[in-house]
């Protein structure tokens, strides 16, 4: 299943691909401008999507059952 966090004072949201532990992630690509961030561990494999002005871009409901942070 795929975890989605919210934090609405950035309007920021991420999506979890797969469970990442800390250190995991090796880098990250913005795209879209900046818009979104892709992260991805050290074997280049897609593991989260950052996205900044979420509430423009992701459905409402899938903002609202999304963890606060």
């Amino acid at each position: 299943m795929i975890r989605t966090t919210y934090d609405p004072s950035v309007d920021a949201a991420f999506i979890y691909l797969t469970e990442i532990e800390p250190g995991r992630v090796d880098h990250g690509e913005e795209v879209l401008g900046g818009r979104l961030i892709l992260s991805f561990d050290s074997e280049r494999r897609l593991v989260g999507i950052e996205i900044l002005g979420a509430k423009d871009i992701l459905p409402r409901e899938l903002l609202s059952s999304a963890t606060r942070q």
